[in-house]
């Protein structure tokens, strides 16, 4: 990944600003995986792929966004290509007006253990991601 300070002319690029955590990629197929494979098996598109071409094929990263929508629609998930991390978390927009920022980690949070992963309150942070291709 490249970071460039100054102003950007024909690229590719990517911004992602939430209100949460990174976990790593193999943290997140631990804990998500059988529920991710055992989703995209319903889905229109599975041709009977193993589990094992599901994780070696990136399939997973695929639709790990969308299984998490099923289950908490206000999360938000970006999984770099060159990271080994996903970015978990919700929107800054989303925060009510009269809701503290600890009650907005608390939720977050809390959105978060209703996928499976348990993260404290105090390790939810404003999490900032940009890539670029150039």
């Amino acid at each position: 990944m490249k970071l460039k300070i100054d102003f950007v002319t024909n690229s590719s690029s990517t911004s992602f600003v939430v209100w949460g955590t990174e976990i790593e990629k193999g943290e997140m197929k631990e804990k998500l995986g059988d529920r991710t494979f055992e989703y995209f098996k319903k889905n229109k598109y599975y041709n009977g792929e193993t589990k094992e071409e599901f994780f070696k094929d990136d399939l997973f990263r695929e639709y790990l966004e969308e299984y998490i929508s099923t289950t908490e629609e206000d999360l938000d998930i970006h999984g770099g290509y060159y990271s080994d991390y996903y970015t978990i978390g919700q929107v800054p927009q989303d925060m009510k007006n009269d809701q503290t920022l600890w009650e907005f980690k608390e939720q977050v949070a809390k959105m978060i253990l209703n996928i499976g992963i348990l993260v404290l309150p105090e390790k939810i942070s404003l999490q900032v991601v940009c890539e670029t291709d150039n």
